[in-house]
């Protein structure tokens, strides 16, 4: 047993309870099978170091990938399921996939047709053909709801036939009606019941709030406080993409996962890491932001969405860098010989 499993209390009717048994497979325990024991007498979990993406998604976890609209999301999880499922290189070249497993994607929001072609778009990149999409399962499926037992069932039906190692959910808050408040707790408990059920990882695409504009200026969200209802306080993971513009992204990662900040672009149908951000206390704002302007960053503003720094900070550490010959005067933004010999 683990912190993420569904354990009912005693006389609680657990939500599979009406569900027969699945291939002999016994179901999860009751608090009748629980006992605290020393620490000194436990051992080591034998998947404690188990990845299915290296630094990005654990084995049985609940992962959220948020973004506001038309940033790429739905690419990314298009992305990252056929690499999964194909076991074909590494997500944004940065996560690796120690082997490949079978995704099942609920898709709520594109269609059949919108999700063919992107899987094409997918497929041609990699150099695969969709006679390589044996371990993935798709549908296109607008009456989904977490919360109607219904709908619970038809979904635990499917897995226990398909026997996904990862599910997808594409968008989250249309599945659940509201993203906040006891219908949402109960969709929770329901996601971690199939996690410790089939064992497998749910990854669930969700949006952020509304953009609020600041002096004049579209803040695009790019923190955790900025996802849309109460996805984050739920998960293991989570995965944020703030528009860059000029087809370019930040990407961060954080919770129960080691710490990762990246800047992606688009690049012939996939999104590719063109930097890697500095996650440790001791990397200086100045090199931050040189990083971020060698990576594509051309505005303060656009420092500000990738970088979480305030405005006034901003602009401090442009006076010092320019003060210092690191970029060139006026916008866009440009490194001098200096600042590329700093960055390399």
């Amino acid at each position: 047993m683990t912190a993420v499993d569904y354990v009912p209390i005693d006389g609680e009717e657990p939500p599979w309870a009406d569900e027969p048994a699945i291939g002999g497979r016994p179901r999860p325990v009751t608090t009748h099978d629980l006992h605290f024991q020393p620490a000194s007498e436990l051992m080591a979990p034998a998947d404690l170091e188990a990845w299915q993406f290296v630094g990005f998604l654990r084995p049985r976890s609940l992962g959220i990938l948020a973004s506001a609209e038309g940033v790429g999301k739905s690419q990314v999880r298009e992305e990252a399921g056929i690499r999964y499922a194909t076991g074909t290189g590494a997500l944004f070249e940065h996560y690796a996939i120690p082997r490949a497993g079978r995704v099942m994607v609920l898709d709520e929001e594109n269609g059949d047709g919108e999700e063919f072609r992107r899987e094409e778009i997918v497929l041609a990149a990699l150099g695969l053909t969709r006679a390589d999409l044996g371990g993935y399962f798709r549908l296109s499926f607008t009456g989904m709801n977490l919360t109607r037992p219904d709908r619970q069932r038809w979904l635990r039906g499917e897995m226990s036939r398909l026997r996904p190692d990862l599910v997808i959910l594409d968008t989250g808050g249309a599945m659940v009606g509201d993203e906040w408040g006891s219908s949402f707790k109960d969709a929770i408990r329901f996601l971690r019941s199939l996690i410790v059920e089939y064992g497998c990882s749910i990854l669930v695409c969700v949006h952020m709030t509304k953009p609020p504009r600041e002096n004049g200026h579209t803040r695009h969200g790019s923190t955790l406080a900025d996802v849309m209802g109460q996805w984050t306080r739920s998960a293991d993971m989570v995965a944020v993409m703030a528009d860059l513009g000029a087809g370019r992204a930040q990407w961060t990662v954080r919770k129960r996962v080691p710490p990762s900040t990246l800047v992606l672009a688009q690049r012939g149908g996939l999104w590719q890491t063109v930097a890697v951000g500095e996650d440790h206390a001791e990397t200086t704002a100045d090199d931050r932001v040189l990083r971020a302007i060698a990576a594509g960053a051309t505005s303060a503003d656009s420092l500000i969405t990738a970088l979480g720094l305030s405005r006034s900070g901003v602009y401090k550490v442009i006076g010092r860098l320019r003060h210092d010959e690191m970029i060139g005067d006026g916008t866009p933004l440009t490194l001098t010989e200096a600042g590329r010999e700093a960055v390399e």
